[in-house]
């Protein structure tokens, strides 16, 4: 399996609607994801803000249709980018600064890995993904390391317990992820990979975007 197969095969696996050998799930949620400013180009060194806010105070679970409150929650969260051929084996290099800080572990970077909750009653983010080089890319978000959705006290801080909860799924997508198309009509991948970066792509799972000098 070629890296850029292997790469998809990941997505399907973690994020999407993949066979599951574990339990029957009881509870799915969607995190909706907005990047700002929503362009399809952007200069080296400019911002583009990625932002969660719970504003509604609860999430649906997509099984049932039921409503879960977000005080005190937290979820584990990756964000990480990729050149659009996803063939090279170099990783795309990003600066990403969380709620004004810094941190020197994200600094030219492919990824970013937190978790949402944990400095606030209800779940927030917002994140800065500064790039440091021209070219096109994709960002993809997921769960990182913890599964499901916790109470902030055990995933957050010295004494958490990183308990998985492998009943619930929780998946990202970007609210605003729709000039996919150009993208990938004039990237240089075959046509049935062409398929599913457009499949992925009309579910929001994948957000692009093109740097220039």
């Amino acid at each position: 399996m070629d890296k850029f197969r292997w790469v998809l095969y990941t997505i399907l696996v973690f994020n999407l609607f993949s066979c599951r050998l574990e339990p029957e799930l009881k509870a799915r949620y969607g995190i909706p994801l907005t990047i700002f400013p929503q362009s399809a180009q952007v200069k080296i060194g400019d911002t583009l803000w990625l932002s969660y806010s719970s504003q509604d105070s609860f999430l649906i679970n997509l099984l049932n249709q039921q409503k879960v409150s977000l005080k005190g929650k937290s979820f584990s969260f990756r964000l990480n980018g990729y050149y659009i051929d996803l063939h090279t084996d170099s990783k795309p290099k990003f600066d990403f600064v969380e709620d004004g800080i810094f941190n020197t572990s994200f600094s030219g970077s492919n990824q970013y890995i937190s978790s949402i909750g944990c400095n606030s009653d209800f779940p927030f983010i917002k994140l800065a993904i500064i790039p440091r080089e021209k070219g096109t890319f994709v960002l993809m978000a997921s769960i990182d390391n913890v599964k499901g959705l916790h109470n902030k006290l055990d995933i957050c801080g010295a004494n958490s317990s990183f308990i998985q909860d492998n009943l619930t799924e929780l998946f990202y997508y970007f609210t605003n992820a729709d000039l996919h198309d150009s993208f990938i009509s004039e990237s240089i991948v075959s046509a049935e990979d062409k398929a599913e970066l457009k499949r992925l792509s009309d579910g929001k799972y994948l957000y692009f975007f093109k740097v220039i000098d």
